[in-house]
């Protein structure tokens, strides 16, 4: 026995284990108490066996005979075999379920080879966040093509982000449509910003935004309505989300109020903008908005614009009807008698005698995300030049005619961020209007001394034709700052403010 445990020791092979583990297998467990009765001969014949084991494995050289003897001697425990040993010889034989049986047992595991073991047992998607952690982004995407089931809004979260982070933005936009969670949103952003082209990250940025909205919170919406006052940002996209709401009909007047003002400035005043494939979104979110007088405005103008289209005037008909019948409910009684008799006379012109649904059934979220990325990916590209900002300063040895002819102070809007340009200082702030987030940019010899943000992080390496430029990550910004200018960058957009 001396000797099979000192050759195993010294040259730990499949062989030499196999010898020493049949011999005590033979002799357990009655005649190998009667060799060995005492414990610490136990521990030092246990301790040699794992550290014969432990090499064959380091060696990638075990067998599966082997596993199995090993696997019997530790359930005979006739002598003591680290659990955690035999879980490492399961993993080099892919024998995964035996190996997590074992380390989940053991006191301490390969943290790596046990989530890859994980991976392959559990299969796709239940795998799918460990597929996650270790970056196989490819086998996400390889998986989920292959896969026919629905998942499950976490598991759809992380294969978006996979499929943007293994370069497949296409198959990403496509997937995205079945997000509508503002948070969701913000994690693609965080995710895979590295891996996304300007135009994409403002696409994503546009989404997240809009899908305040579907989350309901309406202070956050109140704060996008006030930011879309600006022209920068489409206001359709606010509007058909606003149409989908379930709870914006029960809000209080303080949160419909300024919800209505935005609608009636920019679509019934501006009803000639409002495409005709979105007139009954639109109309829905009046509606809901509870300013019943400007959803009769709006479906007056509508019937006009589909007088040759039956069926859809017949619908415009339907909504002014049941909005006058809901009027006519909430009126005194002089004019409910009117109104009553104003729907009853419209009812009887156009023969409209069915009950009427309190709101047109529209599409899920989906279609609004999805028209938001059409949109935008349909958009030209657009450079925006403000004129040029030029001081002049009164000096002693200067013409007295020497003046100042700009302000100090610029103000302007575009997507959905906030600037303000200070002229003399060579200073711009950059705020989001959604989180007021903001950065600094200021011209200076010193890079370092360029940036001043607590909210962003800052990347280099980016270039385009205005020279070496940074990126606010999280953002569609780049910016680069030269001894002349500030050129600020969106995808379709950019911003030049000129030095003196």
């Amino acid at each position: 026995m001396c000797y099979r445990v000192a050759f195993a020791v010294c040259n730990p092979t499949i062989e030499s284990a196999n010898d020493l583990i049949d011999f005590i297998l033979d002799k357990a467990p009655l005649q190998f108490d009667k060799y060995f009765p005492h414990d610490a001969m136990k521990e030092m014949i246990g301790n040699a066996v794992n550290s014969c084991l432990k090499q064959i494995t380091e060696n990638k050289q075990g067998s599966t005979l082997l596993l199995e003897k090993t696997v019997k001697l530790y359930q005979q425990k006739v002598i003591s075999i680290q659990p955690e040993i035999i879980a490492c010889m399961a993993f080099s034989l892919s024998n995964y379920k035996l190996a997590l049986d074992y380390w989940d047992v053991s006191t301490s595991k390969d943290e790596k080879n046990y989530k890859f073991a994980q991976m392959q047992i559990k299969g796709f998607p239940d795998n799918i966040s460990l597929l996650f952690s270790a970056e196989k982004y490819s086998e996400i995407a390889e998986e989920y093509s292959k896969y026919n089931g629905k998942l499950s809004a976490d598991a759809l979260l992380i294969v978006i982000q996979a499929l943007f982070l293994n370069n497949q933005h296409d198959k990403g936009f496509n997937e995205i449509i079945n997000i509508h969670s503002a948070a969701q949103f913000e994690r693609i952003i965080k995710s895979c910003s590295s891996c996304l082209a300007p135009k994409e990250m403002a696409i994503l940025s546009i989404c997240q935004q809009v899908s305040v909205v579907f989350d309901e919170t309406w202070n956050k919406t109140l704060k996008l309505v006030e930011s879309l006052k600006n022209k920068n940002a489409n206001p359709l996209y606010l509007a058909i989300a606003l149409a989908r709401t379930k709870e914006l009909p029960t809000q209080s007047s303080s949160i419909q109020r300024p919800i209505s003002d935005f609608l009636e400035k920019e679509f019934i005043k501006k009803f000639e903008n409002v495409p005709d494939s979105l007139v009954f979104d639109i109309g829905t979110a009046i509606e809901k908005a509870g300013r019943r007088i400007d959803a009769l405005k709006y479906y007056e103008l509508a019937i006009k614009r589909f007088v040759d289209n039956t069926k859809k005037e017949r619908i415009c008909v339907e909504r002014w009807i049941h909005t006058k019948e809901i009027q006519a409910k909430h009126s005194g009684t002089k004019d409910a008698e009117n109104r009553t008799q104003e729907a009853v006379e419209k009812r009887k012109k156009y023969g409209i005698n069915e009950k009427i649904d309190d709101f047109i059934a529209l599409d899920e979220e989906s279609s609004v995300i999805k028209y938001i990325i059409n949109t935008e990916k349909n958009k030209e590209s657009v450079e925006i030049k403000p004129p040029k900002v030029t001081v002049k300063t009164h000096h002693e040895n200067q013409s007295v005619d020497a003046v100042r002819n700009v302000k100090q102070k610029v103000d302007f809007d575009l997507e959905g961020y906030k600037f303000a340009y200070f002229t003399e200082a060579r200073r711009l702030n950059i705020t989001n209007n959604t989180d007021g987030k903001t950065i600094s940019l200021q011209y200076s010899d010193q890079k370092n001394d360029c940036i001043s943000t607590s909210d962003y992080v800052i990347t280099d390496g980016f270039v385009d034709n205005v020279g070496d430029c940074q990126k606010i990550e999280g953002t569609p910004i780049c910016f680069c700052i030269t001894a002349e200018k500030i050129t600020v960058s969106f995808e379709n957009t950019k911003v030049v403010l000129h030095f003196l």
